[in-house]
């Protein structure tokens, strides 16, 4: 038996959540709740993917939306490596809870450790009862994030409703406005971009997508549609005013 299906053997409950939990929150209690949240989910990111380049925000589905947003359109317009694993004010806290996790054998294994920073980031928002999302800007590198199922929007309507997600799109169009441009040069970069002899740009946008997106101008379209002889990846960065590195 590995020692990490022992410790799982041992942890049958989530009962020893509860004094990693409140000692850590002695630590949450020095910082404003929105760093510690930040801090309880770098450990989390760092144990799950180890991806601590990728900006990042954490969501709760009791979150105001508009506000939500707004945090999700400052991780699109962070550059890479500017998250909350490198900020100065926070190093002291995150190895103060990395400290706690090791002493209460909560970094014995991935799953543990997952486990248990999942419920801290619950136990830095005061919410130890909310299941939330952490939403991580991988379609600035990878096409396959930017579409549904799975991207942002569908991601944000599961945790709101549609009609919720709708209207605060509308308040926050830059928000939208990025997030679909990007899953429309996604979508040009699959299978042919061949546009036919003589073809008019719409219709050749029409055919490829079936249809323009919701406030996608044809001019606007058209100007997207360049960026299919871009590498995705540069396209993807151009669009969030962020450097390619």
């Amino acid at each position: 038996m590995s020692l990490e299906h022992g410790y799982i053997d041992k942890y049958n409950s989530n009962d020893w959540l509860n004094p990693i939990g409140e000692r850590a929150n002695e630590v949450f209690l020095d910082y404003p709740r929105t760093e510690a949240i930040k801090i309880a989910n770098a450990i989390l990111i760092d144990e799950d993917s180890g991806d601590k380049n990728t900006p990042w925000a954490v969501i709760f589905p009791s979150d105001d939306l508009d506000e939500a947003c707004d945090r999700l359109l400052e991780v699109l317009r962070t550059p890479d490596g500017q998250t909350p694993f490198y900020a100065p004010e926070l190093q002291l806290g995150i190895r103060e809870i990395q400290r706690i996790m090791g002493e209460e054998g909560a970094l014995a294994g991935r799953f543990l450790a997952c486990h248990a920073a999942y419920h801290l980031v619950r136990v830095a928002a005061g919410k130890p009862e909310e299941h939330f999302r952490t939403y991580r800007d991988l379609a600035r590198s990878w096409p396959q994030y930017a579409e549904c199922p799975g991207n942002w929007e569908s991601e944000l309507e599961k945790q709101f409703g549609p009609l919720r997600v709708r209207k605060a799109f509308f308040k926050k169009p830059e928000l939208a406005n990025i997030l679909r441009h990007t899953a429309f040069v996604a979508k040009l970069r699959e299978g042919s971009t061949l546009q036919e002899e003589e073809e008019p740009t719409p219709h050749f946008i029409a055919r490829m997508l079936g249809n323009i997106p919701d406030g996608l101008g044809i001019e606007e379209a058209s100007k997207l549609l360049e960026l299919r002889l871009v590498d995705y990846r540069k396209a993807a960065y151009q669009l969030r005013g962020i450097p390619l590195l």
